[in-house]
């Protein structure tokens, strides 16, 4: 029997500026709808399975400044906006940053997205009503098959499929935000339920920072070129590791055991701060693996089985 053990990492990058309270793209949000609760709930229909989730804590905290209404989102504004009061402006923005999914397995599914997106790629014209449709389907497409199949509100608009209101556009806004509520509070319950287990990664997924010393890079390639300047600030590798630890605790009740490390990157600088930091064990690829153990040829052999670090301070799998 093979046991195998699939790891999801959801990971956004920081995009919240602080000064201004804004958020520079809406992918937090959009990604919350589609993908983040519908992968954790479907394990309800399949109780047999354990499944193990990363969560980067800059993403938990900016789906914290959604349910929290603490972040400006441009997009979300613009989608907010009545359609008979954009300007010009806004629908320029609308026109080219609206489309920004999948064309061949997402807009083409609908005829009507595919309508607006054939329309705007010869440059017609839009009227209103095109706009307020684009908006909606922007949104509405977003959302996460599953949730636009088993929320009653949702399938209605999806059938409707166009000349939407502003009412109808209001709905599928509110249903966003519903959803992303219920992210967080959905894998603390299976988390609590012993049904996942949760992973950490350093607070912003920095490379963490550049692994303690930017020199080490030339032990993976003697070739690497490095500007003059070497950056060694272990301070900040720890303050990662640690300010995620406390993050994941305050909200989680727990300390996590696992960490994926930014980009998978580790250096042997850094083992003795996770051991440290508590964490038992860490994720990297087979890559690095064959370089960590000096093997110049792929040996599957090797592959498929955990690997101990034994150092002074402790052991890290």
């Amino acid at each position: 029997m093979i046991h195998l053990s699939f790891i999801f990492h959801m990971h956004q990058p920081y995009y919240k500026n602080l000064l201004t309270e804004e958020s520079l793209a809406p992918w937090v949000r959009l990604h919350g709808v589609k993908d983040y609760l519908d992968m954790v709930e479907i394990l309800t229909k399949y109780p047999k399975i354990q499944q193990t989730f990363n969560l980067v804590p800059s993403l938990i905290e900016q789906l914290e400044d959604y349910v929290e209404a603490r972040v400006k989102d441009t997009y979300l504004g613009l989608s907010f906006k009545p359609a008979q009061n954009l300007t010009e402006e806004d629908k320029e923005f609308l026109r080219s940053r609206f489309f920004s999914i999948n064309k061949e397995r997402v807009i083409s599914l609908f005829p009507r997205y595919y309508e607006l997106y054939l329309k705007n790629a010869s440059g017609q014209q839009f009227n209103e009503q095109d706009f307020r449709d684009l908006q909606v389907w922007f949104n509405l497409s977003w959302i996460d098959p599953s949730y636009r199949q088993d929320i009653p509100e949702l399938k209605a608009i999806v059938r409707k499929a166009r000349f939407f209101s502003e009412e109808d556009k209001l709905l599928v806004l509110q249903k966003q935000l519903e959803i992303i509520r219920r992210i967080l509070p959905g894998y603390k319950r299976f988390l609590e339920e012993q049904k996942i287990e949760l992973t950490v990664s350093p607070f912003y997924h920095p490379i963490l920072p550049l692994m303690y010393n930017t020199k080490i890079a030339r032990e993976a390639n003697l070739k690497t070129q490095l500007p003059q300047e070497g950056f060694s600030y272990p301070e900040d590798a720890l303050a990662q590791i640690n300010l995620a630890n406390e993050f994941f605790r305050s909200r989680f009740g727990r300390l996590p055991e696992g960490m994926w490390p930014s980009e998978q990157a580790v250096s042997e600088h850094i083992v003795p701060f996770l051991i440290q930091a508590g964490i038992r064990w860490i994720v990297v690829d087979e890559g690095i693996l064959f370089k960590s153990l000096k093997l110049k040829r792929r040996d599957t052999r090797i592959l498929y089985q955990p690997h101990l670090i034994s150092r002074k301070d402790g052991e890290l799998i």
